[in-house]
């Protein structure tokens, strides 16, 4: 009798281990894909499509970075359907900064500018500067890094599009998947110039 029910036990520990597998896990998710997918539809809708698409090379909250909890409090306040660890998660993920790479679907070229480019060009330079190195973009796109729930069901982002010295809009970005596409459900606006 005790050696049957250490068979059945071994037998109903291995079928359990072996359907496993069969169940999705987070782990399963291409980070990555994830998040270049998510870049790529913020930007089509939010900053569309230009000839050359300017970005700044790392991530950044721009400005907005120095007051986690204020950031919290505008987001929880005006996305009222987002989960709080959700903004946590973006706060968190984004006290550090990520070179991007140029994995966007989206029909533009990619172009990187970085630091030292970014303050020549606005230190020494003006709008016009930029424009005549850049003559197919619309202006410079900043993008946070992105928080995913632990589902990857909604991800909240971060994106700045600067094309005057008066000129321009930053937004946090509230997005679902649906059908395994991302979906933007609701931009609100971080600063506006």
């Amino acid at each position: 009798m005790y050696r049957r029910s250490i068979l059945v036990f071994l037998i109903i520990v291995s079928v359990m281990i072996s359907c496993r597998t069969l169940i999705p896990s987070s782990l399963d998710v291409d980070l990555e894909t994830e998040e270049y997918a998510v870049y790529s539809i913020v930007i089509a809708e939010l900053v569309g499509n230009p000839d050359q698409l300017v970005l700044r090379a790392y991530t950044s909250l721009d400005m907005l970075g120095d007051d986690p909890d204020s950031i919290s409090e505008y987001i929880s306040e005006n996305i009222p359907q987002i989960d709080e660890n959700l903004i946590r998660g973006f706060i968190d993920v984004n006290r550090g900064e990520d070179r991007l790479q140029d994995h966007f679907d989206l029909g533009s070229e990619i172009v990187f500018i970085d630091q030292d480019e970014y303050l020549q060009i606005f230190t020494e330079g003006s709008w016009d500067e930029f424009y005549a190195r850049y003559p197919g973009s619309n202006g410079i796109v900043t993008v946070s890094r992105i928080a995913f729930d632990s589902d990857f069901e909604h991800a909240l982002i971060y994106l700045g599009h600067s094309f005057d010295f008066l000129g321009g809009v930053g937004q946090y970005v509230y997005l679902s998947k649906v059908d395994g596409i991302w979906m933007v459900e609701k931009a609100i606006m971080a600063w506006i110039s």
